[in-house]
């Protein structure tokens, strides 16, 4: 080795060194602010190392951050405010899903089952669709009939649907019961503003029978779905 090469050394000139690898412990401490140009890997980045204030600069009030799909990077988008065609716009079902007592009837007429259930009127093109189901009695030699009604902004209630063919209908010659029979009606009644009341009337044509058995469960759901 040459006496200026081995001079340098000995006196720890950097510089002079061009070639070879020097062992970890030869390196000293690096300032993190010397480092002014090139990139980490992402595994050279420790996990929770970054925190919202460095995502700042980043999309705007009101937007959230969103996957653009895989392999691509995510990005900040306007919270979606439009609901697709099919989906629930909004619903409403009957304060209780339990009865404490039969509702029952003996009227050869129809009479209100006191159940009923009360929306905002669909908007546009959507309409509204209706869900019951529950579990109920016909007495011995008798038919038991149950009407769906709408009142559109405080009008008289007015059947959904033929008047001649009941929502639901069951008769036996031997008291029976009946369960959970779903009856399922969509409403596109142009009425698109204001309140519509739902309400279930029902008539057992001799003896008596019952819409909902007390304590049985039962479904009164009334959906705004989008078109």
């Amino acid at each position: 080795m040459a006496t200026t090469k081995a001079t340098a050394l000995a006196h720890g000139q950097a510089g002079s060194i061009v070639s070879g690898t020097l062992a970890d412990a030869r390196i000293p401490s690096l300032a993190a602010s010397k480092i002014t140009s090139g990139t980490f890997a992402s595994a050279r980045i420790a996990d929770d190392s970054i925190n919202l204030d460095k995502l700042a600069h980043l999309g705007t009030d009101g937007q959230v951050l969103t996957s653009t799909g895989t392999g691509s990077a995510p990005a900040f988008e306007a919270i979606p405010t439009s609901i697709a065609d099919g989906n629930v716009v909004k619903s409403s079902k009957a304060s209780s899903k339990k009865a404490s007592a039969h509702i029952r009837t003996n009227s050869a007429t129809l009479v209100d089952t006191g159940l009923s259930v009360s929306i905002g009127a669909a908007s546009g093109s959507n309409y509204n669709k209706i869900t019951v189901s529950a579990a109920g009695y016909c007495s011995s030699n008798a038919e038991y009939m149950l009407e769906l009604y709408a009142s559109y902004n405080g009008a008289t209630a007015v059947v959904m649907g033929d008047i001649g063919a009941p929502h639901y209908r069951v008769q036996y010659s031997t008291g029976n019961h009946f369960r959970h029979n779903a009856v399922w009606i969509d409403d596109s009644s142009d009425i698109t503003s204001g309140t519509t009341i739902y309400s279930l009337k029902h008539q057992n044509s001799s003896g008596y029978g019952y819409f909902v058995h007390v304590s049985a469960d039962y479904t009164f759901l009334v959906q705004e779905i989008k078109v």
